[in-house]
This record gives structure tokens, sequence and C-alpha cells, in this order.
């Protein structure tokens, strides 16, 4: 097995947040897994996803009662499952409400496909032949899936599996023999120091940990992620420079340096850094997508877009990159392009506020004042903290004359947060248009005060 196995994760979208979990402690020690494409509603084919995993050495799969109930991960697995030799490449990691051991239990996962296969039969039957294309593919998915479940779940019950209470407390032993990962003990232990929360302590585990295995980079790896994670940058760059003495090829020692050269705002650094990572890896997206921030940071918005636009390239379903280069766009004044790139996002992620908001603000540049008020109010039902989209959407409602709509939503704004100074002058402008003259002169006075405190 090679030094650096491929793993794989695969997860339904209600289990992301363990996935998170796993993912961000293997990253704190330098270990990088393969997220699942099909991440937040990423709109891939199978095809794109079978290729992704065939080229994995390991899978680990986040078993769900959600999981064990999605069309979508349910018919990829039970494709993979078909896969030759793969069946020996997978651990399961069972959550909480997933009951795949009892006989009851599996019975009534076979029970649930049945019963989805049932009903939507029905439905066909009773529904006009023009608009079954869709459904009829969905009924070829579900019979498949009746088909398999009872061996597939067969398999899940009697192969290499453990929860994920146990996994988190014996710090990822189970995967790290599971992958025979290379200097596994090591690796077990650095998980354990990463997971120290008193911080005294864990400063002393890890200073041990160097002084025992004084050539073995990934201390000093850990190290710089520490002193990062505390924001002490200065130490963390030490510590990942003494990591490429020993190993001077490792790229993500140099994209972790690379990130920290960014929070201290020596983008330069940080550019050279990212730079040295791509020489070593050129179909690095992440690094590419790094970049392009450091490039828009300094404010060289055409470098900015090149390397977003490499980065989607070679991954073609990256929704940060794709509104990221919206925003270039955006600074550009290339509305267009801005609006096309924030519809790819949502495209591949319906539930991104972030992307809404950006293309509200687009549609908004444009004079396209209802799409606009459409997005905005689209971001708020997913992300109703966010102070900005209010702020736009009442600019618009009073730009438009509908004063109480755009009252309420600097109100809301304010709500959210009182020191949100431009509602208080937009709010007071509104009142004052009504002639309600009190309520004008309150927030005027409010946002004096507060401009003057800062």
């Amino acid at each position: 097995m090679p030094d650096n196995p491929k793993i794989f994760i695969a997860y339904c979208r209600d289990n992301k947040n363990k996935a998170d979990e796993i993912d961000n402690d293997f990253k704190k020690v330098g270990i990088s897994l393969t997220r699942d494409i099909r991440d937040a509603e990423q709109k891939t084919n199978l095809k794109e996803y079978l290729s992704s995993v065939r080229v994995q050495d390991y899978m680990l799969m986040l078993i769900s009662d959600s999981f064990l109930k999605s069309v979508s991960c349910m018919f990829e697995l039970l494709e993979v499952f078909k896969e030759k030799g793969f069946k020996n490449r997978i651990l399961q990691i069972i959550l909480g409400n997933a009951d795949i051991f009892t006989l009851k239990g599996k019975l009534s996962y076979i029970q649930f496909w049945e019963n989805e296969y049932a009903e939507l039969s029905i439905l066909a039957r009773n529904s006009s032949p023009k608009n079954l294309g869709a459904i009829t593919n969905k009924l070829k998915e579900l019979d498949f899936l009746c088909k398999q479940i009872g061996e597939f779940l067969e398999f899940l019950s009697n192969e290499l599996s453990v929860s994920f209470p146990l996994l988190k407390m014996k710090n990822y032993k189970h995967i790290l023999d599971f992958v025979d990962y290379s200097d596994s003990s090591k690796k077990e232990e650095l998980l354990r120091i990463t997971s120290i929360e008193d911080e005294e302590v864990q400063d002393i585990a890890i200073e041990e940990y160097i002084e025992t295995y004084p050539d073995h980079a990934d201390g000093y790896f850990v190290k710089g992620y520490i002193d990062y994670d505390r924001k002490k940058y200065l130490k963390s760059i030490r510590s990942y420079t003494k990591a490429l003495e020993i190993n001077p090829k490792d790229s993500q020692v140099y994209y972790r340096r690379g990130n920290v050269y960014r929070a201290k705002g020596e983008i330069d650094k940080a550019i050279g850094d990212y730079s040295k990572v791509l020489e070593i890896n050129s179909k690095d997206s992440q690094a590419y997508y790094s970049r392009g921030n450091a490039f828009k940071a300094k404010e060289e918005i055409e470098n900015a877009i090149d390397d977003y636009t490499r980065a989607l390239e070679i991954n073609p379903i990256d929704v940060r990159a794709y509104n990221s280069r919206g925003n270039a766009f955006m600074v550009k004044g290339e509305m267009e392009n801005a609006i096309e790139d924030y519809t790819r996002a949502l495209e591949i992620n319906s539930k991104n506020s972030e992307v809404y908001f950006n293309r509200g603000n687009a549609f908004k540049a444009k004079g396209e004042l209802e799409k606009a008020i459409g997005d905005y109010t689209k971001a708020l039902e997913l992300n109703p903290e966010n102070v900005d989209a209010y702020y736009h959407r009442g600019n618009i409602f009073s730009a438009k004359g509908v004063l109480e709509k755009a009252i309420a939503d600097y109100t809301i704004a304010l709500e959210i947060n009182p020191k949100f100074t431009p509602a208080y002058y937009c709010r007071g402008l509104a009142f004052r248009s009504k002639g309600e003259k009190e309520k004008a002169r309150h927030d005027r006075k409010k946002y004096v005060m507060l401009k003057g405190a800062k």
C-alpha cells in the first residue's frame, strides 16, 4: 500500500457535519480525504461519481438511517458494490440511528424501498405517458434497489465497521489500521494531541512528540496547525518552515504556510507558497483557488480570474470558485459574466445563501430590481441573519417607493445588528419621506452618534 493511500468518504447530506468533523481532524495531521462529489447537492452524474471512486484505495462510508433511505446514496453505493475488488476496501462508520445488524432492522429497510417502489408505480400508472420520462428512470433505480438491497444489507452487517463515538475515542485508530497507513502509531498520537483541549497540556504533548521524533516532519506540521489555530502566526510559520526543511516536496505544508502568510497580510509570500504547491502538483485546484483569492486581495483581478478558471478546469463543480470568479467579474463591472457564474454555482448547490446574495447584487447593479429582490429573499430564507440582504432589499423597496417594506427590512437588520449605521441612515430617509419627522430625527441622531463613536 502506498505511503499516502487515497481515502474516499461517502455520506448523505444529513451527515455532512460528521464528515466535516472527520475530514477536519485528518487535515490537522496532514491527511487529505476525498469528499463525496455529491456533497451539498452537487449534481454530478453516476459516471463521474464512479470515476472519482475507482481511483481511491479505500472508502469510508458513514452509515445512517438517512443514508440507507437516500435514493442517490444507495443507488451509487450499490453500483460501487458491483465494482470488482472494492468490497474489501470499505470501512463502515456507523452512526447511532442505523440498524443494519438485526433481522428486524434489515427487513425494515427492505420494506421501505419496496413501499417506495410501489407508491411510485401507482403514481406512474395514473400519469400521462408523455410526462413519464423522469419517473420511468426513477422507477428503474428503485427496481434496482429493491433487487439488490437485501444482499447489500447482508454484506454491510458482516463487514468491518466501527461506531462513530468509538472511532473518535480511539483517535481514529480503526481507520489508520484499516488503510495500513505508514507511521500509523505516530499519526494516531498526533490525532490524540490535536484533540487535547487544554492548551498548556497540548503544548507539552506536541513538544514531547517533536523531541522524540525530531526528524518527523508531521510533528512540525501539527505544531504549525496548532499555532495557526491560535493565531500565533510567526510560530506557525516557523514550524511549517522546519517541516519543509525535513521534507521540501510536501505541497500540503507550502499550502498551509501560504494560508498563514495570507492571514498575516503578507500576500506576496502567500502567492509564492501557493505557486510552489502548483510546481509540485499542477492539478491542485485548491491551490489555484487560494492563489486566486490572494491575487484578488492585491486587486490583480485578471490574475485572480485566471486562477479561478484553472481551478474550475480541474474541478468543474467547485461552488466557491464560481462564486469567487463571479465576485471578480463584479469588480470588473462584467455583470453578465458574474450572473452566469453565480447561476452555475446555484445549479450545483441550490442552498447557498451567499451566492444568492451576490447574484442579487449583480442583478441590482444591472437594474433588474425584481430579480434582485427575488435573490435577496431567497438568501434570507436560507440565512435569516444576513443583515446586508435585508439592507439591500430595503434599499430597492425604498427606491421603488414601497416605504413600509423598506422600513421593515431596515428594522430587522437593526434588530440583528443594532450598530449597523447604514440602516439607521436609510430608515431615517424612509421615515422622512413618509412624513414621520420624529422617527426620522431619532434615526439621524442614532446614525450620527454611532458614526462619531467609530
